[in-house]
């Protein structure tokens, strides 16, 4: 159990369209000022929720994720530790994938992204629930019963759907470009370690062109906000990528 820091409800108490949490957002609300989070237990907090609960639950989920003066509080006990962590420098790239705790922030997020394309709200239930890939049995997307989370929370918070994705993308980048200088420091080149900053490329790039779909249909403002940041970031990765290879002798790769 963490230390509780009251400060945390300054900015995760701010309901939606009037919206107030009942016992379910309350406990959530609770747990998160005393325990260490993590996306595992959050998520089946979630799954216990009404919409609305999970709407406000978001907000404030978000909001600790976005804040940097605060987000030490996710999953430590005060700042000073997660800035060491943070600075921390390790010896290899393997170490840096297994102990950074930035890795961990593209553990966290990959979950919260997983969360919201598989589980629907069953609006004749009022019930969160999981889509079930069973033979013969129509996916929930096409029963207009169920909203899937995802296009729920664009909808009714677009801010936090765009907050989320932003601070996943920056994740992406900030680990692409560190592995990248772990690479450059290798003696001899692990071809393994070149494809997982692709695969984080990749993944970028995949959660950017769903969500940009998104923004569009909740707001043009959110779509022209997260291309651009999308196109900076993109810039900044490929001219760094292009030149790590090219010092390696590796341009053909750039080709593929």
């Amino acid at each position: 159990m963490k230390t509780i820091f009251f400060l945390l409800t300054l900015f995760c108490s701010t309901p939606l369209l009037g919206a107030s949490p009942d016992v379910s957002a309350n406990k959530f609300m609770y747990r998160i000022q005393h325990y260490y989070c993590d996306a595992d237990w959050i998520c089946k907090n979630f799954e216990e929720m009404t919409l609305p609960e999970f709407i406000v639950a978001w907000q404030q989920l978000v909001g600790l994720l976005s804040s940097e003066r605060m987000r030490w509080f996710y999953a430590h006990d005060n700042n000073e530790t997660y800035v060491q962590r943070m600075k921390a420098f390790f010896g290899n790239f393997d170490r840096y994938n297994r102990e950074s705790v930035d890795v961990e922030w593209i553990t966290e997020c990959q979950k919260y992204h997983k969360f919201l394309v598989s589980h629907y709200y069953d609006g004749e239930r009022d019930l969160i629930v999981e889509k079930k890939d069973e033979k013969n049995k129509k996916p929930l997307r096409l029963k207009k019963r169920y909203t899937q989370l995802q296009e729920a929370v664009c909808q009714s918070a677009p801010e936090a759907y765009f907050t989320f994705y932003m601070f996943f993308f920056e994740q992406l980048a900030n680990v692409m470009l560190k592995k990248l200088n772990y690479v450059y420091q290798e003696q001899e080149l692990d071809s393994s370690h070149l494809l997982q900053i692709m695969k984080h490329k990749e993944e970028m790039t995949y959660i950017y062109q769903v969500c940009l779909h998104k923004t569009k249909q909740a707001s043009e403002v959110y779509a022209h906000k997260m291309a651009y940041h999308y196109n900076r970031i993109e810039s900044l990765l490929e001219m760094v990528f292009s030149e790590f290879l090219k010092r390696l002798g590796l341009e053909h790769v750039l080709q593929l």
